[in-house]
């Protein structure tokens, strides 16, 4: 499950995408989040309860289950985001945040082991990797929830992709959880899965288009100065009014487990 990546261009990418993230100040809810509906129907969550936040981003997820009554440690190894989840914070005390990169992360030194009710991993790239899909099982004592891009068409990194000759998303991400839940499964666990189709939006000015682009595609792949340029040559063409508009139709796909049996022995 581990495939080429570059923590610095992924870092840029993601710093660059802390402004469009922070925009939305709604918290999810279970009528409107699938993530948010799977923690509270099967009762993951509560007061006292200790959460886990991988990539946090801007700590939208850790402040809606802070409100439920759980104290949340949300993680991120980018510092933007993290500083647009602080400025959200507002006084709440039950959420606490720190810049570390869950793959660096040594769950001994930090006293982590077995030490939360919940990990969650919503929507990031922090878990990619055998082990790093694994620590979350060490870091829980009772539940771990996975939530993965896949099957996922986009209308402008798809071309770019082809143009860098880099591997679409759609085939990494799709082979990556079908390996995730076959881990999961050797390891002894027995994780559910859900699906759900969705369509994302974005609109960028052409000038941080070309950056996080360049970004996101450098994340996976060495770039050549040829296809840098080709990529900034293909983004202005599609510029509108100065703009790169991008639709992506995407299945989000979600394992969670439990780490504990009935009986509440550890597997």
């Amino acid at each position: 499950m581990q495939q080429f990546h570059d923590t610095d261009s992924s870092r840029a990418f993601w710093d660059a995408m802390a402004s469009s993230f922070s925009k939305d100040s709604t918290l999810p809810d279970i009528q409107h989040d699938r993530t948010m509906k799977l923690i509270m129907e099967n009762q993951m969550i509560g007061p006292d309860r200790k959460i886990l936040d991988i990539g946090c981003g801007t700590g939208r997820h850790a402040f809606a289950l802070a409100q439920e009554g759980a104290t949340v440690t949300g993680i991120d190894f980018s510092s933007k985001m993290l500083a647009a989840a602080e400025s959200k914070r507002k006084g709440m005390t039950d959420v606490s945040f720190s810049l570390l990169d869950w793959s660096q992360i040594d769950l001994d030194h930090e006293g982590w082991n077995h030490c939360f009710d919940l990990v969650l991993a919503n929507m990031t790239p922090a878990v990619s990797s055998d082990e790093t899909l694994l620590k979350m099982c060490q870091a829980s004592k009772n539940w771990c929830l996975i939530a993965k891009p896949t099957r996922r068409i986009n209308s402008v990194l798809d071309p770019l992709l082809e143009i860098s000759e880099t591997q679409r998303d759609r085939t990494a991400l799709d082979e990556s959880f079908v390996h995730m839940f076959d881990l999961l499964w050797a390891s002894g666990y027995c994780p559910n899965i859900t699906y759900e189709k969705q369509i994302w939006h974005s609109c960028e000015p052409i000038i941080k288009a070309i950056r996080m682009y360049t970004d996101r595609i450098a994340s996976k792949k060495e770039l050549s100065k040829d296809q840098q340029d080709h990529i900034v040559d293909y983004l202005q063409s599609i510029a509108v009014n100065g703009q790169v508009e991008e639709e992506t139709h995407v299945t989000v796909a979600t394992l969670y487990w439990q780490v504990i049996d009935e009986k509440g022995r550890r597997l």
